[in-house]
Formats: structure tokens, sequence, C-alpha cells
């Protein structure tokens, strides 16, 4: 699909957004305690550390966000809906501050 969009010229953005456990329970405390039989198993950070770099390797792909360090920099609930894991207006915008600037370089730099 890259390859295809870059034929026409446009430029290919990808965002990767973790899921809200990955984010407010990093060492997945929670799960555990109700799975204890996983232990070993999980990994909060395998997407990043796995997935992204080979995102980041794809040629076609001009920028890459992954939110996972920038969210859990902040790691305020209230980023996420009160009923599931979906953001909430305060998280939207922090996702909105995460790709401004990378959307206005692949805006300007079309070639």
């Amino acid at each position: 699909m890259a390859e295809a969009a870059h034929q026409h010229g446009a430029r290919i953005l990808v965002v990767v957004i973790p899921e809200r456990t990955q984010v407010v329970d990093p060492q997945a405390a929670r799960i555990l305690r109700a799975m204890p039989a996983l232990a070993g198993d999980i990994d909060m950070d395998l997407t990043s550390r796995e997935f992204v770099p080979l995102l980041e390797a794809t040629p076609e792909i001009d920028r890459l966000v992954d939110l996972l360090p920038i969210l859990r920099a902040n790691t305020d609930p209230a980023n996420w809906g009160p009923r599931d894991g979906h953001f909430s207006p305060l998280g939207h915008a922090r996702f909105y501050d995460a790709i401004r600037e990378p959307v206005r370089e692949l805006l300007e730099t079309k070639d």
C-alpha cells in the first residue's frame, strides 16, 4: 500500500498507538494478578522494541511516531475515556500534539 501511495506522490506517516494498559501498567501488574500463569510471557514494550524498528526500516514509510514513550511520559488516566481504552478529548489532544510536526514536515517536503 505504501509503495502504491509513493507512486502517486503521497507521503506516508505511520502512528503506532499503544493499548492503554501498555501505558498505565508497563509492568503488567494488573494482568499478572488476574493471570499469574502468564508471568514471563508478557512484554509491554515488545511493540516498541521489535515492531517499530521494522516499520522504521521500511523505506516507503516517510515518518513514524511511536506514541508509547510519549504517553508514558504523562500517564494521566484522563488520557482515556471512562468506559473503554479509547482516547478521551485530552488523549486526542496529546495524540494531535505528537503528530502535528511530523504531518507539517511531510506536507512541506512533498516531492
